[in-house]
């Protein structure tokens, strides 16, 4: 009897060891960054490391109403603790299959991994922003072929930034009326909110690097060629496109093509 009672005892405290580490392991991970305070989910990578992800944090005002067509404009701190732990609507796009506009207006957001926290550890990781793909017209921040699941095994912080599209991203009337680009500006905007926040995130300011495919990667080309992005990255990974590609920029011809059509 006393060693069946022994027994069900250690049973019961190992029950309850589990119970208590896999309740801490599920709560979600709180920080405060210069905006306000975040709350922010737990993920897995393919390789079972778990790690942080703040999602769909905004980093503008919602580009709509006399914010359409005009450079981002810098967020607003926020009261209370804002829910980063889903993603938030991707930007105005044609969707390929049906044909219809899916999307959201108010869709500058970004989206950070890290795999520890400054409270984990004093030492402050590398940082890689990528910028997503779909020839300036489509495509999003949350798309999976640009998730942490891979990446995140290693140690380094990824953050993935939405930006305008298309005719909102990039019209432009060759005058003060629309200059245009505002899909560019608005990368260069989440630099600087990188700049500005990162650390928060256990990130090295100073050992940041742009990277992205196709459209991602004339984009990080347009950043590298941008005198207003001084000082914010250090390197530069242009997959599958450059500024230079026909692809990446349009003439005054094709602008007005697209208007007419």
């Amino acid at each position: 009897m006393i060693l069946n009672r022994n027994n069900s005892y250690i049973m019961f405290l190992f029950f309850l060891l589990n119970f208590l580490i896999s309740t801490a392991n599920s709560e979600n991970p709180n920080l405060i960054i210069n905006d306000g305070q975040l709350e922010g989910t737990i993920m897995r990578t393919k390789g079972g490391r778990a790690f942080s992800a703040f999602l769909g944090i905004p980093y503008a005002e919602p580009p709509m109403g006399e914010l359409r067509f005009k450079a981002p404009v810098p967020i607003k701190p926020w009261e209370g603790i804002l829910q980063a732990t889903k993603s938030h609507p991707f930007c105005p796009q044609e969707d390929y299959f049906s044909a219809k506009i899916i999307g959201e207006e108010n869709c500058l957001f970004l989206n950070v991994y890290t795999p520890r926290l400054p409270h984990e550890s004093k030492e402050l990781l590398p940082v890689l922003v990528y910028i997503h793909g779909g020839a300036f017209i489509f495509g999003a921040a949350t798309n999976e072929n640009y998730g942490p699941e891979y990446l995140l095994d290693k140690d380094l912080i990824l953050v993935t930034p939405n930006y305008r599209l298309g005719a909102l991203g990039f019209l432009s009337t060759n005058d003060d009326v629309s200059p245009g680009n505002y899909g560019l500006k608005d990368q260069s905007l989440a630099l600087k909110w990188v700049n500005k926040n990162i650390k928060h995130f256990g990130g090295d300011p100073d050992s940041v690097t742009v990277g992205g495919v196709s459209a991602g990667g004339a984009s990080s080309h347009y950043q590298l060629l941008s005198p207003l992005n001084t000082g914010l990255f250090k390197g530069v990974i242009s997959q599958s496109g450059i500024s230079l590609c026909n692809w990446a920029f349009n003439p005054e011809e094709e602008n007005i093509k697209m208007l007419k059509h």
